[in-house]
């Protein structure tokens, strides 16, 4: 599989997604947290992106937030036929009401993670589609004003 970072992303420098991907993948749960805490290790890809600041405490915030943002920039891109699309390779799923992390493959092997996820794309394409005909509805009152 191939990876990349999101558009307009400002990624790690000399560090590529697929690495982060791999560092991703080597983790208990690919959560903020976790990556953070792997990437105290001098060898981890991350190492001098997240820790150049030493270890002070008031960046602990910051060090976790740059940990979400890497995380939601990896993208898997997946090729069928003359087209790709690009998708992010960790979700935040909610099987049961639980909230976690996980990458897209252990989402396509478990069928519990799996239904949760697409029922959560489904509650976001439901929204934007309620949200698109509140828009429209109310372009079309403006224009029967403006008659």
């Amino acid at each position: 599989m191939n990876f990349q970072w999101a558009e307009g992303f400002h990624a790690p420098k000399g560090v590529s997604a697929d690495e982060v991907k791999e560092a991703l993948e080597a983790l208990p749960e690919p959560s903020p947290d976790a990556l953070l805490e792997a990437s105290k290790d001098t060898a981890h890809p991350l190492h001098h992106d997240l820790w150049s600041e030493g270890d002070q405490a008031w960046a602990q915030r910051g060090r976790l937030e740059r940990c979400r943002r890497i995380i939601g920039a990896v993208q898997e891109v997946v090729v069928s036929g003359n087209r790709s699309v690009s998708i992010r390779a960790v979700e935040y799923v909610r099987p049961n009401g639980e909230g976690r992390w996980a990458t897209l493959n252990t989402i396509r092997s478990d069928p519990d993670l799996l239904d949760a996820y697409l029922a959560e794309a489904e509650r976001y394409m439901e929204q934007a589609s309620a949200k698109f005909r509140r828009v429209r509805d109310m372009m079309k009152e403006r224009a029967a004003e403006n008659d």
